[in-house]
């Protein structure tokens, strides 16, 4: 990403899922992949940080994570310095039952720096 064109993105991610203790999760902004990873639940507060420098405007970033099964893609606007939380969250219903939580990914940017408790 072109460091030298004022906004930055600092994307924090984790896995929030106990009943997935390791989830594979791929990020892309505009196309290009900047995120490969495996993140492990840990007690679910964990979580592993990335920085980049985007240009100031708006980008797409597409999220996919437990092989496919849950999917993301919104359009940010970034200005100046910006703090993103992507979560990961999985929740099986008891047997025969619904999930209590379907897999899915979600994604909260902010102009301040998100605390995680």
């Amino acid at each position: 990403m072109d460091a030298g064109t004022g906004g930055v993105l600092i994307l924090s991610v984790s896995n929030q899922s106990s009943a997935t203790p390791n989830v594979d999760i791929q990020v892309s902004i505009d196309d290009r992949y900047v995120i490969d990873g495996v993140f492990s639940f840990e007690g679910g507060h964990t979580r592993k940080s990335y920085e980049f420098a985007l240009a100031k405007g708006t980008h797409v970033v597409r999220v996919v994570g437990d092989r496919g099964s849950a999917r993301y893609e919104g359009i940010i606007d970034v200005q100046r310095r910006h703090w993103a939380m992507l979560f990961y969250w999985y929740e099986p219903g008891a047997l025969g039952q619904p999930d209590l939580e379907p897999r899915h990914i979600t994604f909260d940017m902010r102009d301040k720096p998100v605390l995680m408790r």
